[in-house]
């Protein structure tokens, strides 16, 4: 069954339509096309989402991490195929649009993290296939308790379905190339814990486990 991009996600990609046309005029896409939306989240793919909006020659991503909707930051790119143009920025989730800022520091992609954890679970499936949660289930992220300063930024994923789950990913914010996600891993009914690091091109390495 087809999956439908929300309310949410569809008030973003109007944002953003909206400050386009403000601030880039006749560059921008026209008021007032019909858009055909496609769900372009790989397939078991864990931690965001991801939809793709097509109308003529335009073409809007829209990516996002899986938090709670009053919290998300949708990442958006607009492209016209003919002529080349291209905008990215950021909507939240009141609508508020941020201009990517060509000049500045790169940041960590929205959806890292969640690749991180997808990275992670494929790992623990692989080599601690009797311990690790089942595969394909939906993981919500939400920031931990804020119980003293961290040098960087977490994000705790939880899943419904395997309730006694809690898996830690960290970060700092560096260059994307440089960017290391710690992620913990931990069962709280078995106790069992696994804690490692994935790399800017997704390579696992294991720092210790309980098994």
């Amino acid at each position: 069954e087809p999956v439908e991009a929300s309310e949410w996600v569809l008030a973003a990609r109007d944002a953003a339509l909206a400050y386009l046309a403000d601030q880039y005029g006749d560059q921008a896409p026209p008021l007032g096309l019909t858009w055909r939306e496609a769900h372009t989240t790989p397939e078991g793919w864990v931690g965001s989402g991801d939809f793709e909006f097509t109308a003529e020659d335009w073409v809007i991503a829209i990516s996002y991490p899986i938090v709670p909707p009053e919290r998300t930051i949708y990442q958006v790119t607009v492209m016209d195929q003919i002529t080349g143009f291209q905008w990215e920025g950021k909507v939240d989730a009141t609508g508020q649009v941020i201009e990517r800022d060509t000049t500045a520091e790169p940041v960590v992609d929205l959806r890292d993290p969640g690749r991180a954890l997808h990275m992670v679970l494929a790992y623990l499936n692989e080599r601690y296939a009797e311990q690790a949660p089942e595969e394909g289930l939906l993981w919500i992220g939400d920031r931990p308790p804020p119980e003293e300063p961290v040098d960087g930024f977490a994000i705790e994923f939880t899943s419904e379905a395997a309730p006694d789950w809690v898996l830690s990913v960290a970060w700092k914010i560096e260059a994307p190339g440089a960017i290391a996600f710690q992620v913990v891993a931990v069962d709280q009914a078995t106790g069992f814990r696994w804690e490692g690091e994935v790399d800017a091109a997704g390579q696992v390495t294991q720092i210790s486990t309980s098994d």
